[in-house]
C-alpha cells in the first residue's frame, strides 16, 4: 500500500508540505519567521487559519478578532500554530478530491477524535497536542479513502454484508480492513507518519491501545497523549450507529477501562463528549465542511444547539457521498475575512495596538504583525524591515516576508554616511530626509542611476515603496515593499493614510521598547 501511495501524484506534494512544517524546529525567532512566511505564501491556507483562530473554538481565550498570522502565533504559540497548520494541510489536501463525500466523513471522524482528546486534556498546552494526536488516529482511514477509493468501497460493502442489521465494533472493522488491504488502518497511518518525519511523541500517540490490554498509568507526556487519543478513538467508533443509549453505555465502559490509567469518570467523559460536540460545530463552520444528516459526524453533533443537517445519505454503505445541489455550507456567513486593502490595514492596526498593550510585549512580534498587514493588504512580492545600526552608520535588514525572505535581510545595507557625498543613492537620500517614496518604474534611466549596487545585485524589483520610520528627527528604521511588475503599486489617499498610521504605531512600539524592559528588535 505504501509503494502504491508513493506513486500517486498527490502524495509527494503532501509529504513535502508536512516535512517542511515539521522541520521548523530551529531557534524560536527563526521558526516563527519561517512558519509565518510559509503560511502567508498560501493565501487559502492563511484564510483558513485565520477563520479557525477567530472561531469560538479559540477566540474565548483572548476575545476580539485576530487578523494576522503573526498575531495568532503570538497568542497561540509557535507549537500550537504548527500543529494547527499541520492539521489543516493534511485535511485540505485529503479532501481535495472528486469523491469528496466519504472523504468528508473521514475528516469529520478525525475531527471528532481530535476535539474529544482536546476536551479530555488537563491543560491548554496539553490540549493542542492532544487535538493533533486524536486527529491523526484517523489518518489511515483518510489515506485509504483518498488514495484507494475502490478498496474503501469494498471495505464498506463487506461491512454491510457481514454485519447487516448489527453494529460492528472496532475489532470487526480491523478484521475486514485486514482482509481487503492486508494491513490495518492504524498500521498504514503509522507508516506514513514515520515517512513524513512526524515527531516521535506524535507517532507514539497514534499507536492505539489494544482493546484486549488494560491501559497503564502514563510515565511520560507521550504516554498520556496516547491514552487521550486512544480513549477518543474508541468512543467515536461507538458513534457509528448514532444510538444515544449505546453511547451512554460506551461512556461508562470506556471510563471504567481508562479509570486506572487516567482516573477517568463517566461524568468527566460525558462532559468531554458534550464539549467535543460543541467544538465540532465550530470547526465545521470555520473549515466550511458540509455535514449530511445520518452520518457519523451528524450523530456526534446531533445535540449541538444550532446544528443544521444537510440532506440524508441515500445509501451510505455503497455510494460516494456526493454533495447535493444547494448543500448548505455551515459557515458561508461566519467570520468573514477582510479582503479590501483598507479593511486589512484597519484590522492589522488593531492587532498592532493589541500586541503593544500586552504584559509580555515583544517588539519583534509587533514588527511582524505590521509587515504581514502590508504584505496581505497589497499582495506585495516581499516586505522588508530595516533597523538603524548606529555603530555601522547603516540601516540593515532585520525581518522579511515573501519571496526569498530568508535571504532578503542580509542584502539590505543602506549606508547613511554616504549622504555627505555630492549625490547620495536613492535609499540613502530617502532615509536621510525621511520621505515616503513610491517608485513606480525603477527602470527609468534617471532613477536607475540612483539605485545602489547592493540593491541592483540582490533585489532589483521594478517597483517599490519606501516608508522611513522617524523618531526625534532621526530615521531609526525603514519599511521596504515591492512588486514584480512596474506600475502595479497604487495607493489611494485613505490607504496611504492608514499606512502612515501603521508606521506611527511601529514608532510608538520602538519608544515603548526602549523606555520599558521589552527587548529591542534583534
Amino acid at each position: 500500500m505504501m509503494l502504491r501511495m508513493q506513486h500517486k501524484p498527490d502524495f509527494p506534494t503532501l509529504s513535502e508540505s508536512v516535512k517542511r512544517i515539521v522541520s521548523l524546529v530551529d531557534a524560536e525567532n527563526e521558526s516563527i519567521a519561517s512558519l509565518s512566511n510559509s503560511i502567508l505564501k498560501d493565501v487559502a491556507l492563511t484564510q483558513k487559519l485565520l477563520r479557525l483562530v477567530n472561531s469560538t473554538y479559540y477566540r474565548h481565550h483572548w476575545g476580539g478578532n485576530i487578523s494576522t498570522v503573526s498575531r495568532a502565533v503570538a497568542l497561540i504559540g509557535l507549537q500550537g500554530i504548527r500543529n494547527l497548520v499541520l492539521s489543516l494541510v493534511v485535511m485540505e489536501t485529503l479532501r481535495n478530491k472528486e469523491d469528496v463525500g466519504h472523504l468528508y466523513e473521514e475528516l469529520l471522524r478525525g475531527l471528532a477524535m481530535g476535539t474529544l482528546a482536546h476536551e479530555l486534556s488537563a491543560s491548554p498546552a496539553e490540549a493542542e497536542e492532544a487535538f493533533v494526536s486524536g486527529l491523526m488516529q484517523n489518518l489511515g482511514r483518510m489515506l485509504v479513502q483518498f488514495y484507494f477509493p475502490e478498496e474503501s468501497r469494498e471495505i464498506r460493502r463487506q461491512m454491510v454484508k457481514q454485519f447487516k442489521g448489527q453494529t460492528p465494533g472496532p475489532a470487526d472493522w480491523d478484521k475486514v480492513v485486514n482482509e481487503v488491504i492486508k494491513m490495518s488502518f492504524g498500521d498504514l497511518g503509522l507508516g506514513v507518519a514515520i515517512r513524513w518525519g512526524l515527531p516521535d511523541a506524535l507517532v507514539f500517540s497514534m499507536r492505539r491501545y489494544p482493546l484486549t490490554a488494560e491501559p497503564n498509568p502514563p510515565r511520560e507526556p507521550a504516554e498520556r497523549m496516547r491514552l487521550l487519543a486512544s480513549a477518543a478513538h474508541e468512543l467515536v467508533e461507538v458513534m457509528q450507529s448514532g444510538d444515544e443509549h449505546q453511547l451512554s453505555t460506551a461512556i461508562d465502559q470506556i471510563a471504567q477501562r481508562y479509570d486506572k490509567a487516567m482516573g477517568l469518570t463517566p461524568m468527566q467523559l460525558g462532559a468531554a463528549v458534550a464539549g467535543s460536540r460543541a467544538r465540532m460545530q465550530e470547526l465545521v463552520k470555520a473549515l466550511r465542511i458540509p455535514v449530511r444528516a445520518g452520518s457519523v459526524a451528524s450523530h456526534w453533533m446531533d445535540h449541538a444547539s444550532d446544528f443544521v443537517p444537510l440532506a440524508p445519505e441515500p445509501d451510505a454503505a455503497t455510494q460516494a457521498l456526493a454533495l447535493p445541489d444547494g448543500a448548505q455550507d455551515l459557515s458561508t456567513h461566519a467570520y468573514p475575512q477582510a479582503t479590501k486593502p483598507i479593511d486589512v490595514l484597519s484590522a492589522g492596526i488593531s492587532d498592532v495596538i493589541n500586541s503593544m498593550v500586552e504584559d509580555d510585549f515583544k517588539l519583534n512580534a509587533v514588527i511582524r504583525v505590521a509587515l504581514e498587514t502590508m504584505y496581505r493588504a497589497f499582495k506585495f512580492e516581499r516586505v522588508v524591515f530595516c533597523l538603524r545600526n548606529p555603530k555601522a552608520g547603516k540601516l540593515v535588514g532585520k525581518i522579511a516576508l515573501g519571496t526569498d525572505a530568508q535571504y532578503m535581510p542580509e542584502r539590505f545595507q543602506i549606508d547613511l554616511v554616504k549622504v555627505l557625498q555630492p549625490q547620495a543613492d536613492l535609499f540613502t537620500a530617502v532615509c536621510h530626509k525621511g520621505l515616503d517614496t513610491l517608485i513606480s518604474d525603477a527602470n527609468v534611466p534617471s532613477l536607475a542611476l540612483r539605485l545602489p549596487q547592493w540593491y541592483c545585485n540582490g533585489v532589483n524589483a521594478p517597483t517599490f515603496l519606501l516608508l522611513p520610520l522617524r523618531h526625534k528627527d532621526i530615521t531609526i528604521g525603514l519599511i521596504y515593499a515591492d512588486k514584480p511588475e512596474a506600475g502595479t503599486i497604487t495607493l489611494s489617499d485613505r490607504e496611504f493614510s492608514q499606512l502612515g498610521t501603521l508606521r506611527s504605531q511601529l514608532v510608538m512600539a520602538f519608544r515603548q521598547a526602549t523606555q520599558g524592559s521589552a527587548p529591542k528588535a534583534a
